[in-house]
């Protein structure tokens, strides 16, 4: 590892060789050393298990010596290749220990898309191999246990790293297929690791290094020990370099009234301060900049290398958008943005586009902004083919693309062969004409989509071909029928499995099916026995043996052999494409304004890039810029380098802290050291510094939070007027400092980090005084914010703020990731610990690395370490602490052993303001209100209380005015907050005392501790009053904890409002079911004409049945997932609350027949599908071909009708319970349905007795002409004389329509209760709409339905015939 400096006497070339060289090493030796740690670790952990037994589960997480953390996987297997977009992926299995089995492998954070990952193998003669590859994706047990028939084992697929390196490809293709000597196989996972953060920067540095491309401002940045005066001429945009640049962009935005455009000469920087002091007055009173901002400004603009300084919330991005506008005014060429972080990227190009900079383009896929989809450079491409310009690039493409994939159906076929259960057609047809002829005349014939009229399923492969050989060498024609016949319930319920559908088949059925469904029974012969029969007639386990011959014959290495060749032709063909690609993207991008990326994708796109001869850089947060991927922005191009951060604030993160600045052994490497922070703040003996702007103003922290920071590294801070915030609520000091001596929690053996931390009490404290800030309302969401050190102390809060149910919480993807990868947070155990947002106020949980850009109106410090050895750990690094003390707007409190951290310098202006104010005690003041002066005391003492007023209730004070309720916290040794309430009428009582004299327990669940949990469900009659003063009955609504009570005041209003969402929803799945029927019968026609029977066709044909029964399966979801999550507890809900309304409410008890609707509408969907099929069966009887289609015409037949006996049932226990009801209509509706399913049943030849669903529709429908008798036309299409042609009966006449809409039209403030208890609109209808209307005499119902009774067939001929005999 060579030192950062270069030696003495270096000159400027060499100078930039040691440069380039060193950040080479330095980044690959931060990368690389804990990835040679964990394989060499890994290794000697496979040598001494070689000959040990596989386990089935074990421990995955490992560390070396040295501390390294990794992830080992076991018992690795070669499962298949694949071919993909970047070269051949291969999937290895593994074995799954107990903790990742079932789905929780997807949410664990192991093998995360891009990571590296090593497969390391030990073979018999102890060689070990090492091959490195980039995880593409991760399959849990469950997607494995089709493959490995268990949930033992899961699988990742991986791509290699360098896909150019064939050798190693072919070396490694050969280990796992055993072609050598055998070997045994782990893998080695490395956290955080990802292939694109380092690949193409080292690959960049290698190329600069290489081929002494020139650096722009190399001059400059090259490392000297010599001390020379440094010289940083204006940026040269013209061939004079003299012209002006225009300001007025700034003043036409800013202040439309300017009277003339501003203009700045590149000499600013050569004025007298007197006369840069008057221009920069200038800048300043006709825009918004102020006067740091200003003068940053215009020396950024006057320097062709420029570094600006801003501390915390002082406006870096918004002066580096305000340079961005003035530049493009006078830039020919677009500008080039690049960030560290896709989210700083995004909100700097957000910025732009709000001052009307719409010409950006932004390269790279990872943004999690929506606004961004519109500037991406695929969606600029799209619209720039569409040019002429862009239509002839698109041809050149296009024709390239064509290379790339005919190359790529090789690669997949060849990988289909290398896989162990497959050989393709393509490996394998030239092989057959030439030694097996009239086998391959069998199979070749089908290959023609033409052949078996099946170009419709051959779409996505005619061009590769082998369809048929796929068919063949499979058996699919053998077992298409079988899985049919097994899978065909599935077709009319998505949540049966195939195995239920077999237990449904009684022997006389399954005999029934036709005897083509079953395997023939034939011997097994040898292959050569069956030359000269067709190849389609030979049983699977003879083609079986052929496609093991032809394997033999080929050979094992020829499949991989050729591959890797493919792979080779493969890269090209895709190297020339991209370059084809990048031609196009640069003429794209040359017409554009701003081209934003990250660092990471500036290497990636370096060439590119460079081609446009871009002369003007932003760099934003280059702070936190590595110096290595810093360089990769410098193109030879650039004549103007404009750095915006702060080096005082997080630097690069590094994997080798001992090899960082703030370690002594690490100082004279500083991998960590940005080039911004070494060009301003070198730390080479005499090495000037570069002059850097410095932002003085900031608009983020009050004030006395602001004077943590000013004390220490910025004394030049000045505070901007807006920064006068409002007091923070219930606290006395806006700076505290919670001084303990609680010790931090021992190491915990079962986290792999030894380096993670937690302290329970201040945990418990932090909880506490969130707690009693989100009590005084005065917060909104995402407003407070909790930060720690350490990913131990964060998992520890999150599980007990979260347990509290008093908030929820926010974490950020980074600190997310972060715990995953330490194993302190299962993804799926989150679900405890999340919250409703609408519900609760959300609190923000991060790390202090993970805020970094971020504020809160108030942070809270946990600060953790608390031990006798003086080890303060995280917190010793200033630029962290700067960070942590520079989040808050408001107030920032501190909780920390402050003996321990007094000996840090940043800490000391907080120890001192908190000593002279008193605000560093073992107890926090705290105020009566947001105005109250009041102070009462909260003890940091977990061993002793400290409470300044007795908890109980007290006389009433007088009081002239009544002031707001107020909090006091009292912390007992179990750390529950007892909390007194000063009531605005003056009375004060504790918080238990004021509960039961108010009956709270009568509304809400709560804890032992007097926390809220839930609404109670059996709530008297008592709570219906409003919440007073047990002493002055005055009214205390504006205290908090109690307004719920008002809820119940307004549960009429709230009670119709549900109603009318209810009936809306009702009319809405109404229409939905009717329009997914009509788009069934639209598309039977289509149906039949691409249904395509034939030998090779089973599957595509059941998969068109399947889709056409499933097709109305998303309306059934959304109707029964309302139902079961909407209704049912809606219901229940309102039904209880009308019982606590009383009669002065509703008269009657509540019947309520929403979820009965909802019902009744999954029936008329399930009738679709049963009619739906019943159509698709007599097609199939009626087929031209009706020896590929008999079976599943039987199959879906008896499916059909066991089907239509099963919603029989459920619509007759419909009905019965809208008769207890008292819902005629819906009665009447349900009895209907059961004859469409009767209907059904005939048109296939079912037996049906429905004699009585026919007199109680035919009773119904006349005896209550206002209610079901709308119903009435529906049931006259049901003749008893035309059996079969009912199936079309249509349910939804005119009259039906309109009652769906007439409650999807439901009106608030018309809700009509009637004498039964059914709700409904008086708006909508006269009367009850279920059971209201005028009444026909029973005996007239009686007697039609006699007659009825006697139109029926079987009873007349039964009558007929019992008159001749007794004649």
């Amino acid at each position: 590892m060579p030192p950062k400096d270069p030696p003495d006497g270096t000159n400027d070339r060499r100078s930039k060789a040691w440069m380039l060289d060193v950040q080479f090493r330095h980044l690959r030796y931060d990368i690389f050393e804990p990835v040679i740690d964990a394989c060499f670790h890994a290794s000697q952990h496979l040598a001494s298990n070689f000959n040990a037994p596989s386990q089935l589960d074990y421990q995955v997480r490992q560390k070396t010596v040295r501390g390294t953390q990794y992830s080992l996987f076991r018992d690795i297997r070669l499962e298949d290749s694949r071919f993909e977009n970047n070269g051949i992926h291969l999937r290895f299995s593994f074995a799954c220990p107990t903790h990742l089995r079932q789905t929780r492998m997807l949410s664990s954070g192991h093998f995360v898309s891009g990571m590296l990952i090593a497969l390391i193998g030990l073979d018999t003669e102890n060689t070990i191999s090492t091959t490195f590859l980039r995880t593409e994706i991760c399959q849990s047990t469950v997607s494995m246990k089709p493959i490995t028939g268990n949930h033992l084992r899961a699988s990742v697929v991986a791509s290699f790293v360098d896909p150019f390196d064939t050798n190693n490809m072919r070396q490694t293709l050969y280990s796992l297929k055993s072609l050598r000597n055998k070997e045994k196989f782990v893998i080695v996972e490395f956290p955080k690791v990802l292939v694109a953060g380092f690949y193409w920067i080292l690959k960049h540095l290698q190329f600069l290094s290489s081929s002494n491309t020139e650096i722009s401002f190399s001059n400059l940045i090259t490392p000297s020990h010599a001390p020379r005066l440094q010289q940083n001429a204006p940026p040269a945009y013209s061939n004079s370099g003299s012209s002006p640049f225009d300001l007025g962009v700034l003043q036409e935005f800013y202040k439309s009234d300017a009277r003339s455009p501003l203009r700045l000469g590149p000499d600013f920087v050569t004025l007298n301060l007197t006369d840069q002091e008057a221009v920069i007055q200038e800048v300043c009173s006709t825009t918004t900049l102020d006067h740091g901002q200003a003068t940053a400004l215009c020396e950024n603009l006057a320097r062709g290398l420029a570094f600006t300084q801003g501390p915390p919330g002082t406006g870096k991005t918004f002066l580096g958008v305000a340079l961005a506008k003035v530049v493009l005014r006078h830039a020919p060429k677009p500008i080039l943005v690049a960030c560290m972080t896709n989210h700083a990227l995004d909100n700097f190009l957000g910025d732009l586009v709000k001052q009307g900079i719409t010409r950006i383009a932004r390269i790279g896929g990872a943004s999690k902004e929506e606004w961004t989809d519109g500037y991406t450079l695929p969606s600029i491409r799209k619209n720039f083919q569409k040019s002429e310009e862009g239509l002839g690039q698109k041809i050149k493409i296009d024709r390239a693309y064509q290379s790339v994939r005919a190359l790529w159906r090789q690669g997949t076929a060849w990988c289909e062969s290398l896989n162990t259960h497959t050989l393709t057609w393509a490996a394998v047809a030239d092989h057959l004409k030439t030694s097996y002829p009239q086998l391959f005349s069998d199979i070749s014939r089908y290959e023609s989509p033409k052949e078996q009229k099946i170009s419709d399923i051959r779409q996505g492969r005619n061009e590769a071909g082998g369809y048929a050989f796929e068919h063949w060498c499979s058996g699919r024609d053998l077992v298409d029928t079988e899985d049919f016949s097994r899978n065909a319930r599935s077709f009319f319920n998505k949540t049966m499995t195939p195995s239920d559908a077999v237990d449904t088949l009684s022997d006389s059925e399954s005999s029934s099916i036709d005897l083509s469904l079953q395997r023939p029974q034939i011997p097994v012969y040898y292959p050569y026995d069956y030359i000269g029969h067709n190849a389609w007639s030979m049983p699977m386990d003879v083609r079986a043996a052929w496609i093991t011959r032809w394997k033999s014959e080929l050979g094992s290495s020829s499949p991989i052999d050729k591959l890797v060749e493919i792979q080779r032709r493969y890269l090209e063909a895709r190297k020339y494409k991209q370059e084809r690609l990048d031609e196009s993207d640069a003429k794209i991008l040359a017409n554009q304004e701003v081209i934003g990326l990250t660092t990471t994708a500036c290497a990636k796109y370096w060439s590119m890039l460079k081609s446009l001869d871009l002369e003007t850089l932003i760099c934003e947060e280059a702070g936190e810029v590595s110096e290595a991927q810093t360089l990769t922005t410098l193109l030879p191009s650039v004549k103007h380098a404009i750095f915006i951060g702060d080096p005082l604030q997080l630097r690069p993160q590094v994997n080798q802290p001992h090899l960082s600045l703030e370690n002594v052994y690490g100082a004279k490497y500083r991998l960590d050291e940005s080039l911004f922070e070494r060009m301003v703040m070198p730390r080479t003996s005499n090495v000037q510094p570069m002059l850097a702007s410095k932002l003085d103003l900031q608009r983020r922290m009050h004030p006395d939070v602001a004077e943590l920071i000013r004390g220490t590294i910025y004394p030049y801070l000045k505070d901007h007027p807006a920064t006068s915030h409002s007091p923070i609520a219930g606290m006395v000091h806006r700076t505290f400092w919670l001084d303990h001596r609680e010790p931090e929690d021992a190491p915990n053996p079962s986290i792999v980090s030894s380096k993670s931390y937690s302290n329970s009490f201040e945990c418990a404290m932090v909880c506490e005084l969130v707690r009693y800030l989100l009590n005084t309302n005065d917060f909104g969401s995402g407003e407070i914010a909790v930060l720690v050190p350490y990913s131990q102390q964060l998992a520890c809060l999150q599980e007990k703020l979260a347990g509290t149910r008093t908030c929820s919480i926010a974490l950020s993807d980074k600190d997310k990731e972060e715990l995953i990868d330490m194993g302190l947070l299962d993804e799926n155990e989150q679900s405890q610990f999340k919250t409703d947002v609408k519900v609760f106020p959300m609190v923000r949980l991060a790390t202090i690395d993970g805020f970094q850009g971020e504020e809160a109106k108030v942070i809270i410090l946990s600060t953790v370490r608390s031990n006798l050895q003086d080890r303060v750990g995280f917190l010793r690094i200033t630029n962290r602490i700067n960070v942590a003390c520079s989040r808050a707007r408001n107030g920032f409190y501190v909780i920390g052993n402050s003996t321990l951290l007094r000996t840090i310098d940043m800490t000391s202006p907080l120890s001192a303001t908190s000593s002279a104010t008193s605000s560093m005690t073992a107890a926090i003041d705290v105020a009566a209100s947001a105005r109250s002066a009041t102070r009462t005391t909260t003890t940091a003492n977990a061993k002793e209380c400290v409470p300044n007023s007795a908890p109980a209730a007290t006389s009433a004070r007088p009081s002239a005015t009544p002031a707001p309720a107020r909090h006091v916290i009292y912390l007992a040794s179990n750390l529950v907050s007892m909390v007194g309430i000063f009531l605005p009428c003056g009375h004060e009582f504790t918080v238990v005392d004021l509960d039961a004299q108010l009956e709270l327990s009568k509304i809400y669940n709560l804890s032992t501790s007097g926390e809220i949990l839930a609404m109670e469900h059996t709530m008297a009659e008592g709570c219906k009053r409003l919440p007073k003063c047990p002493k002055c009955d005055a009214a205390l609504d504006c205290v908090p904890r109690y307004r719920h009570f008002r809820q119940y005041q307004l549960a009429p209003n709230t009670i119709e409002c549900l109603y009318r969402k209810f009936g809306r929803k009702m009319w809405m799945f109404a229409g939905n079911v009717q329009e997914y029927r009509k788009n069934l019968q639209k598309g039977f026609e289509w149906f039949c004409d691409n249904f395509a029977p034939g030998p090779l066709t089973g599957k595509a044909n059941a998969a068109m049945i399947k889709t056409r029964l499933l097709y109305i399966t998303p309306v059934e979801m959304a109707i029964t997932g309302f139902r079961d999550n909407v209704l049912l507890p809606a219901e229940k809900k309102i039904a209880h609350i009308g019982i606590v309304l009383g009669k002065d409410y509703v008269s009657a008890p509540l019947r309520l027949s929403f979820k009965l609707r909802s019902d009744l509408l999954y029936l008329h969907c399930r009738l679709t599908v049963l009619q739906e099929a019943a159509n698709i069966i007599r097609f199939l009887q009626n087929s031209d071909d009706p020896r590929h289609t008999a079976y599943m015409a039987q199959t879906l037949r008896m499916h059909t009708i066991q089907q239509i006996d099963e919603n029989l049932s459920e619509a007759g226990l419909l009905a019965e319970e809208c008769r207890l009801k008292s819902l005629i209509r819906l009665e009447a509706e349900a009895t209907l349905i059961q004859l469409c399913f009767d209907a059904v049943a005939e048109s296939l030849g079912g037996e049906v007795d429905n004699l009585d669903r026919h007199e109680r529709a035919e009773r119904l429908t006349v005896e209550n002409p206002g209610t079901a008798g709308i119903l009435r036309s529906c049931y006259q299409s049901f003749d008893p004389y035309e059996r079969g042609n009912a199936t079309t009966a249509e349910l939804w006449t005119a009259k039906t329509r309109e009652f769906w809409e007439k409650w999807g039209a439901y009106e608030v403030g018309s809700l009509r209760y009637c004498q039964k208890g059914h709700p409904y609109s008086r708006k909508a209808f006269e009367e009850c709409p279920e059971c209201g209307g005028r009444k026909v005499s029973a005996g007239q119902v009686e007697n039609r339905a006699n007659y009825k009774r006697n139109l029926d067939r079987d009873i007349f001929l039964k009558v007929i015939n019992e008159m001749g005999n007794q004649n």
